[in-house]
């Protein structure tokens, strides 16, 4: 007997995504997450991708892991970015995200551009940085 087909999963990363004009997600490209805090402030991270789906799918799976309290992998479990706790954080929190893909690159320009990108937009979420009080809760 054949599986009835199974439900979409309802994710409990829900951001707001846009396009830039002229961006194609057919070709290598420049992501940039936007979280908005309760204080109005909003902290970036950038990121480069040469699949359309890694920007979200990777993402989302690693929000999901966190809010299920599961391992990031089982050789390194607690390997979460900055950026994923705090994605867990504002969809926890309902706040505001938004990812925008910025622009199309070379796969040879994917770095010089994502490095570029990181400085221009003030990219704070960037590297290991310092969890918020928001998003030390996921770090355990």
């Amino acid at each position: 007997m054949r599986r009835g087909r199974q439900m979409a999963r309802e994710y409990r990363l829900k951001p707001t995504v846009e396009i830039a004009e002229g961006v194609t997600l057919d070709k290598p490209g420049i992501y940039e997450w936007a979280i908005t805090y309760p204080d109005g402030l909003i902290r970036r991270y950038v990121g480069k991708y040469t699949r359309r789906s890694r920007s979200m799918r990777e993402y989302r799976a690693n929000v999901e892991r966190i809010l299920d309290l599961r391992p990031y992998r089982k050789a390194s479990p607690k390997g979460f970015r900055h950026v994923h706790r705090e994605l867990a954080a504002a969809a926890t929190e309902g706040r505001s995200i938004i990812l925008m893909i910025l622009e199309n690159a070379l796969p040879e320009d994917l770095n010089r551009r994502e490095q570029a990108l990181i400085r221009e937009r003030g990219a704070t979420l960037n590297g290991t940085g310092a969890p918020t009080g928001l998003s030390q809760r996921f770090l355990a």
